[in-house]
Formats: structure tokens, sequence, C-alpha cells
């Protein structure tokens, strides 16, 4: 094994592939079971598995939501938020409401800094007010849709929640797409200053529902009022709902009976279509991107330990690294916990980690063990120091910082993995003498003399 290690570890080698590692090695040695060995001993490399992109599509199958059962009974909600104040009222944001089973939606003008019972309030004014109350809401993990009010009023409410995994928007694509379409047309009708895209959300808004909906095959409108509203010059003629005069004779009473029972069957199969429509769209979805993206379905169990893309975890440590570019984009391993669905896995996060456990397995790759004999040099046992107090060898010091008024180093463990490194007060790297003196840490006197600003900053330690 001490042969791979120097074709693959040491700076002059790079940490190849297989292929390459294998084509490397059969340069100099040869056993019988070398390409299986290599292929073992690439894959299980800690480095490698943090430091290389994937090759392929990481696995995670779309998983559409339960077809909607009637008009307005399961929405969506979404802000869009970035954009330039506008009106008397300076409205900055906007809040998106769809309905999932008709596609209508509602652009609603607010502010950016509405918390939870503003939100609550635009909520009742413009959705149970026309509407009345839906059973589901489906919405990212906003700070207002996650905030213990907003949670507390839906139950109230018996509105079911229903959160989007982190960094995971396709969980509520119907709104993202209103987005796009709503975005779309603003960019078209707006001032060259931008100041005035408040006063036409009511003009996109009736636009979007009066066009037909691609996954329906209907306009939101006709699927939600049974007619198109008159659009000015666009309507050659408004249709009028048949409705029964007083005084007609009891035949054309019949016939205006008739037709109403005939419009009201005809929206009923409109919708049953609509239905059928959606849940076809969202198989044919799942089809479609199997065969162009060549994803597959990837499925943890518990006890499985994984690494996590920076995509959807940054850790403290990896966040105050100077270049994003250089830093590794896998963090980890982690524990998997629960499987709450297929597609997704809860993970165990150290106490210094505040991100949501629950994550979509696309952000996902298992963790392979290092199970190569001698490679690497296992943790080492803590040490007794001062009043027995568990210590670890300190292998280098990497970065300081200024944290709550205190000086922080951040410290790798001699024998420890990369995510075991961790920020310490100074004082846990000073010994005190019982003569008075102080007993610096050669690691932390070393990155001291390296760096001058960290020595202007620790003004009182003889460096």
């Amino acid at each position: 094994m001490r042969v791979l290690q120097l074709l693959h570890d040491v700076p002059l080698a790079g940490h190849p592939g297989r292929d390459r590692m294998l084509d490397l090695a059969s340069r100099f040695v040869f056993w019988p079971k070398l390409p299986a060995d290599v292929k073992q001993f690439v894959k299980s490399c800690d480095a490698c598995q943090r430091a290389k992109a994937p090759n392929r599509k990481l696995g995670a199958v779309i998983q559409p939501l339960d077809a909607p059962l009637a008009r307005w009974s399961d929405i969506s909600m979404d802000f869009i938020t970035g954009l330039p104040p506008s009106g008397k009222s300076a409205f900055d944001a906007i809040l998106t409401v769809v309905c999932r089973a008709t596609k209508r939606v509602h652009f609603i003008p607010t502010h950016a800094t509405a918390d939870a019972a503003e939100s609550a309030q635009l909520f009742m004014d413009h959705v149970v007010r026309l509407h009345g109350l839906p059973t589901s809401i489906v919405s990212d993990r906003d700070v207002r849709f996650v905030s213990s009010f907003w949670k507390a009023l839906m139950s109230a409410l018996g509105v079911q929640l229903k959160l989007s995994t982190a960094n995971h928007p396709q969980s509520d694509g119907q709104s993202e797409r209103a987005h796009r379409s709503l975005l779309e047309s603003l960019r078209i009708y707006v001032h060259h200053n931008q100041q005035d895209w408040s006063s036409k959300l009511s003009m996109v808004e009736f636009a979007h529902n009066n066009l037909t909906n691609t996954t329906t095959g209907f306009s939101p409108f006709l699927l939600d009022l049974g007619f198109h509203p008159c659009a000015g010059t666009l309507s050659s003629v408004n249709l009028a709902s048949p409705v029964a005069v007083a005084g007609q004779s009891p035949l054309v009473a019949a016939d205006a009976q008739a037709e109403w029972l005939g419009f009201i069957e005809r929206q009923r199969k409109s919708l049953r279509c609509a239905m059928d429509s959606i849940s076809e769209a969202a198989a044919v979805g799942i089809s479609k991107e199997l065969a162009a993206n060549h994803r597959f379905s990837r499925k943890f169990a518990v006890g499985d330990f994984v690494l996590i893309s920076r995509e959807a975890l940054l850790s403290p440590t990896q966040r105050l690294r100077p270049s994003r570019k250089l830093g590794y984009p896998w963090q980890g391993p982690f524990k998997v916990v629960a499987v709450p669905s297929p597609e997704v896995s809860r993970l165990s996060f150290p106490k210094g980690i505040r991100a949501h456990p629950v994550v979509n397995n696309s952000f996902l790759k298992l963790y392979v063990p290092n199970l190569t004999p001698g490679r690497s040099t296992p943790a080492p046992p803590p040490v007794s120091g001062v009043d027995d107090t568990p210590e670890w060898e300190v292998e280098e010091v990497l970065d300081h910082r200024r944290f709550r008024n205190r000086m922080q180093v951040l410290v790798k463990w001699s024998g420890l993995t990369l995510g075991d490194n961790s920020w310490e007060p100074i004082d846990s790297l000073v010994d005190h003498l019982p003569d008075g003196s102080l007993l610096l840490n050669d690691q932390l006197v070393a990155y001291a003399r390296a760096h001058a600003e960290f020595r202007q900053l620790t003004p009182t330690f003889a460096w």
C-alpha cells in the first residue's frame, strides 16, 4: 500500500483518478489485483471525495406533488424581492399566489420587510376573501413561512403547510415559473427608471390568467370562472351565461335550466380534464428528465455517512476562507439519521452548523470510508492536560478571527479530518506556568510569526 500512496497522495502525483493512476502504477509495478486495489484506493480517498466534482448527474429524481382535488384547495405562495421602490407606497416586493388546480395567479405588491403577520393579512385579503381557505399551501422556507406565528395561524385555520427542502426551489416550480412569466412581461412594459412596475401588475395578472396554460390545456379564467372575461378589443363578443328571467314561460325556463346544467357539466369535465393533464404532465416530466439528464434515484439508508455539497451547506470554517474556488466543494461526512421520503435524508449536524437537517439527495453523495491498512493514522486518543482535561495535539493553526470580542484561531488537529477543524480561543493554546510565565503552543507561535496582522491584534503576547 506504500506504493499506492506514493503514486496517489504525494504532491508530485496529484491525486489522480482511477484510470490515470492505474496507468501511472503500471509503469513501475504489477501484481494480479492491481486494478482492483487502485479502484478501491482512489474510491476511498478522503481528500478526493471532498475536493473533486462529480462526473455525472447526482441522484434525485423529481417527485411531483399530489394532483389538487378542487379549485383553490391547494395553492402555492412565494415572494419576489429585490425590486426598485414603486408607487406611493414604495412597494419593493411581490407576493405570488398560484392555484395548483386552475393555475390562476394573484400578483400582490408588498414590501420586502413584511413580516409573518403582514403576510397573513395579505393572504386573508387577497386569497381567503375571494376563494376561501385552502387545504394546503406549498412554499419555500422563507423566514415568514417557517415562523412560529405563521405555523400557529395555519394550524388554527386547518391549513396544511408543505415546505420545500432546503435549497431546492424545484419543490415549488409552479411559483418559480409564474415568477419568470411575470418578470418577462414587466421588463417589456415598465418605464426606463423601473419605478412604475406596481401599476402594471393588474394588467400582467389579467393577461397571465387569460392565456391557455400548457399543462392543463385551458386558460386559468376558463377553469376558475367558466368563461373568458371581456378583454376589450381582444374580445369580439362577450357571451353571457344563460339565466332565467322572471316571468318567462315554463318551457323557456326549462330550456334555461337545461343550459345551466349543461354549463355545470362542461365545467366539471374541463376540471377533470385539467387534473388528468396535470397528472400526465408530472409523469411525462419525470420520464423526460430521466432520459435527457441521465438522472437516477439515489437512496441512502439510516446509518450511512454522506458528504453534502457546498451549494446546500457552507460550513463556518469554509465560509471564512478567502476564495470559494479553492475551497472544498463537499463537506462532511455527516450521518444519516432518518429518511423522511425516498428523495430526501435527515442528517446529524454538529452544534456549530445552523442549517436545516433535511436535505435533498441531489446534494449528497455516499462517503466511502478508508479500509486500506496503514494508509492513514487513526484519530489519536486525547491526552490528559491540566486537571485531567482532554486535549489533542495541534497540527497547524490555519486562520484567525475576532468573535464576540475575543480572538480565536482555526485549529487543525493532528490525526483528525478537515471536518474536525474548529475555532478555539487563544487562551486554550496557552499554558500558564506556576511562576506566572506563559508557555505558547509552537504552532500558534509559527502562525503569529508568519502573520503580522495577527501579532498586531494580540500585543499582550511576546511572539
